[in-house]
């Protein structure tokens, strides 16, 4: 329906400091920015059915999007990458009625 949403974060740090948190939604041909404020950030190894479901504040309020895995790849670090865990998933959304499929690229820890 020409709507848009999407955001790009970074978890807090222990100290609070917040590294990255940008978001925006497309609506009526407008730009409206903002931030994450529910972020699925990766917590355990999940193939698929991991709730990536998230919401964005901008001016025009809080936006919710539902959204779940359908297939999903991992890289878990050994000794490399910082001891990250990565993880690619396309993901089923829905936001207001209408349902799209996307992707989502996580990493965190390595879970345990």
């Amino acid at each position: 329906d020409g709507r848009a949403v999407g955001y790009e974060a970074r978890p807090v740090h222990d100290d609070g400091h917040e590294p990255w948190n940008e978001a925006f939604v497309y609506q009526d041909g407008q730009m409206h920015y903002g931030k994450a404020t529910k972020i699925p950030f990766l917590r355990e190894i999940v193939a698929r059915g991991d709730d990536v479901s998230f919401e964005v504040e901008t001016d025009l309020g809080t936006t919710r999007v539902a959204g779940v895995t359908e297939l999903s790849t991992f890289q878990l670090a050994r000794g490399h990458l910082w001891g990250l865990a990565l993880g690619q998933s396309g993901a089923r959304y829905q936001w207001d009625g209408q349902a799209a499929y996307g992707m989502v690229e996580r990493s965190s820890v390595q879970p345990g």
